[in-house]
């Protein structure tokens, strides 16, 4: 069945969407509270769903009361077995086999959900919470800062640069174009703390002779993405950030974050990651 949604601010008609089709990927993305709750909800809905069927079938020695069909079934499903209770009629052994069967199954699913749960790596680069475009070198130049929330480093990591915007063909036909912006450096050894990203908008830019207003009138993105690998585990890690025109601060330039104490020590204060300077002297 078709619908409508929106994602990303855009809003998507006609998609036909299977909400079956990646649970798993779904599971995976929840977070740690929404997966437990969903595996303790499906651990005890199938122990009810048993035990009913102890219950009608009958044949279960030592079990007295819909409790008892209950506690024997989780007994069963978790391969406890205490032998106070077990089946003593063909019915009841033949609904044990299946839930063997079936916690098997659980079993597997759950492992496998929790274990890559536990292994997967989340990528905390941290962005910017604006891009600026100010002069450096007498050539104006669009930076962005990227930083590394971690204690452990990113290395071999590498960033790319995009920019979105709806252009107008020669035919006459409104499309939305994406345009690499060259960058003065898209590799880093070891991202640490920070790391600040230059493109010159000379001649070459796709940005070139660009202001706020024609940025907005285009309703430009840069998209923005880092990849690289987690020191600790060896794993890939990728990040991406949009930023609108409105994030785009013209004008102005990143605060130092490094600085000297007195007895000549080397300083990071992260707290003025996203701190600007306004340079209103300069036109834009």
């Amino acid at each position: 069945m078709a619908e409508r949604r929106q994602t990303d601010g855009v809003e998507i008609l006609g998609e036909k969407r299977r909400y079956w089709g990646d649970w798993y990927q779904l599971l995976l993305r929840m977070p740690w509270r929404v997966s437990v709750a969903v595996i303790s909800v499906v651990f005890l809905s199938l122990n009810l769903l048993f035990a009913t069927g102890y219950w009608l079938v009958g044949g279960i020695s030592g079990a007295h009361s819909f409790a008892d069909c209950f506690f024997f079934s989780v007994q069963t499903l978790g391969t406890i077995g205490y032998g106070a209770m077990y089946p003593a009629s063909l019915g009841a052994h033949a609904l044990t086999t299946c839930e063997a069967l079936a916690g098997i199954f659980v079993a597997a699913l759950t492992t496998g959900l929790v274990f890559s749960k536990f292994s997967m790596v989340r990528a905390r680069v941290r962005f910017c919470e604006a891009v600026v475009i100010a002069p450096m070198n007498g050539e104006p130049t669009l930076m962005m800062r990227i930083g590394n929330d971690r204690d452990s480093r990113v290395v071999d990591a590498s960033v790319r640069v995009m920019v979105s915007r709806r252009e107008l063909t020669l035919e006459g036909v409104e499309m939305w174009r994406l345009h690499d912006l060259t960058l003065q450096r898209q590799y880093m050894p070891v991202l640490a703390r920070a790391w600040l990203v230059f493109h010159v908008i000379d001649a070459q830019s796709p940005l070139y002779g660009c202001t706020a207003a024609s940025l907005a009138a285009c309703e430009a993105e840069l998209l923005v993405s880092v990849s690289g690998t987690d020191e600790t585990s060896g794993q890939n890690l990728h990040a991406q950030q949009t930023y609108e025109d409105k994030h785009i601060r013209w004008n102005a330039r990143y605060a130092d974050l490094l600085g000297r104490r007195d007895d000549g020590m080397l300083t990071m204060d992260i707290a003025r990651f996203d701190e600007l300077i306004e340079l209103p002297e300069l036109q834009s």
